[in-house]
């Protein structure tokens, strides 16, 4: 009997030891936990962020010690992260309490909690980041095409212009300088006097006619391009499904007003209120306003004449919709850190 408690016991102290260093080797920054849990210790509560979002004039408030935008504590709220982080940080708290103490089965097992709590996080919003880098990937890819484009409309309108003011300059040198050639006969042949009028003519008109020509060639040429719904056409409503386009978190900050905005309109509104102060976007009651829309998101559905204007305006609005998505990878680089 007394050997067969002793190997019990012999087991158990075994298991433990197991236990202990299996833990010890999978959490290399042990060293660190405790510091690093009272530095989450001091991060804000629920009540305190939500304080925080609803004054959004006054920035960032002095309980928050992580120094989290306004926006990234709105985003916070309106993702349902804020259950995620209570737990992290009510079980860091509890893990405080340990600091100090030997290693015991529950510090252990707080530790573990902690370190699944951090993971889910983590992980929850490294989902979120690569939502957001889908659609720039796919913003960027767009504007890289219409580039092409834009690039060899370009080249072509200015080797135009370039030719006929050229043209213009030569035909413009030569044909004065052949009038006045004949002028100097008509002190001999007064007969001369004809032909020295009519290129003197041919000399004004022949250069202002290119002139005009390099004036015209200025807008470019016209090219006939397929019309398909691009990542505009979301943000004017154009009558295509926004989650084809727009995973729901990116969609939901474009739909969203800023935290410390003074304005009620998301920022889908400002920015459509920009692009028309930037007559990127016409006036409704402007004619042909529609399908100038139209032509810019690709929601036409069949074959249109693009100018260099356009495709212009196109690529500005979207690089304005490319600089507010990146925004939100701003805030979600706020929260990552938070929980590092």
């Amino acid at each position: 009997m007394r050997s067969n408690r002793s190997y019990k016991r012999g087991i158990s102290i075994a298991c433990i030891a197991t236990i202990l260093s299996s833990t010890l080797l999978c959490t290399p920054q042990w060293a660190f936990a405790d510091e690093a849990l009272d530095i989450y210790a001091k991060m804000p509560n629920s009540a305190a962020s939500k304080n925080l979002i609803a004054d959004a004039g006054s920035g960032v408030d002095d309980r928050n010690q992580f120094k989290l935008s306004a926006d990234s504590l709105d985003l916070i709220g309106r993702l349902n992260l804020q259950p995620k982080f209570d737990r992290y940080k009510a079980l860091s708290e509890q893990l405080a309490g340990y600091r100090g103490q030997p290693p015991s089965i529950e510090k252990l097992a707080l530790h573990q909690d902690v370190g699944d709590a951090r993971h889910e996080l983590a992980q929850t919003i490294l989902k979120l980041n690569l939502e957001v880098d889908y659609v720039l990937a796919v913003i960027d890819g767009e504007q890289n095409k219409f580039n092409e484009v834009l690039t060899e409309m370009v080249a072509k309108r200015d080797k135009s212009v370039w030719l006929s003011t050229v043209l213009s300059q030569w035909s413009n040198g030569i044909l004065w300088a052949t009038s006045s050639s004949f002028s100097i006969g008509t002190a001999y042949n007064p007969q001369m006097a004809i032909p020295e009028g009519i290129i003197g003519i041919l000399a004004g008109v022949i250069p202002t006619a290119l002139a005009l020509r390099s004036l015209r060639q200025m807008n470019g040429e016209k090219r006939e391009l397929l019309g398909y719904p691009n990542m505009l056409a979301p943000v004017f409503e154009r009558g295509h499904d926004e989650e084809a386009f727009y995973p729901t978190s990116v969609w939901n900050w474009l739909n969203q007003v800023p935290a410390k905005s003074k304005e009620a309109k998301t920022r889908r509104q400002m920015l459509i209120d920009k692009w028309k102060k930037s007559n990127y976007v016409w006036d409704e009651k402007k004619a042909n306003a529609e399908v100038h829309l139209a032509a810019l998101t690709g929601t036409l559905g069949k074959k249109r004449e693009m100018t260099i204007a356009l495709l212009q305006n196109r690529q500005a609005m979207l690089t304005d919709l490319r600089t507010e998505v990146v925004q939100l990878k701003r805030a979600l680089l706020e929260l990552i850190n938070s929980v590092d």
